[in-house]
């Protein structure tokens, strides 16, 4: 027999009190398990990655193994230049199938980080894959009002089509 940890506090109450401490706790996680399982049914939280989010997180993956096989980032372009954003010469590097062209093979050893033909790393609506790495070294990277802690971050620019530099619709990973 269990006996109440007070000795001048009957059994009968110290039971009722845990009973009705046991029915609480019942009834809390049971209302947080009812509210998880709704949000699952109705869509809003999503358990499995979206196959552009999988390809995102390919991608910085193979950057960052690319830094540490090198201690460079697979590209001296790091910024948008006015015909528009692509990534087609980090996926060459990344892919150890880089021509020179007036610039210095980055990909020195041919390894091979990302599995593709592809010339470009796209989303599902056939848009590039935005980059942008740490070049100061304090894993930091500000994006607008937004400061970033890592050294990569990865976006596409979602469904609408528009950058909203991670935000929005945007499908990121940071």
């Amino acid at each position: 027999m269990i006996k109440p940890p007070d000795g001048h506090v009957s059994f009968r109450k110290w039971r009722d009190k845990s009973i009705l401490i046991f029915t609480i706790a019942l009834i809390v996680l049971s209302g947080i398990g009812i509210t998880v399982i709704w949000e699952i049914k109705s869509g809003s939280v999503k358990l499995v990655a979206s196959p552009t989010r999988k390809r995102a997180y390919q991608l910085c993956v193979a950057v960052k193994a690319f830094y540490a096989d090198y201690g460079y980032y697979p590209s001296e372009i790091t910024t948008v230049g006015e015909g528009g954003f692509s990534n087609r010469r980090v996926v060459a590097a990344l892919t150890g199938r880089e021509v020179e062209r007036g610039y210095r093979r980055l990909n020195t050893n041919n390894y091979q980080y990302l599995d593709t033909s592809q010339e470009e790393w796209c989303d599902k609506w056939q848009q590039p894959y935005h980059i942008i790495w740490d070049i100061d070294g304090d894993e930091k990277i500000v994006m607008g009002v937004t400061t970033v802690s890592d050294d990569v971050v990865i976006w596409s620019v979602g469904k609408n089509g528009v950058n909203e530099w991670g935000y929005g619709d945007d499908v990121k990973t940071f």
